[in-house]
């Protein structure tokens, strides 16, 4: 994994650290394959405007 780097003034490291890592699938997630994948719930919905 490439480490990233992410600067602003004010930055909660650790909030935006918690935040990227709870976005990656758990070892049973991902050994559960494409299928169950899809029925995960889109978490990033109430997050984002999508486009219709």
């Amino acid at each position: 994994m490439v480490p990233s780097t992410f600067t602003s003034p004010g930055l909660d490291r650790d909030g935006l650290s918690g935040l990227l890592d709870s976005c990656l699938l758990t070892d049973d997630e991902y050994a559960a394959g494409r299928d169950h994948w899809r029925q995960l719930p889109h978490a990033f919905d109430g997050l984002l405007n999508p486009v219709t």
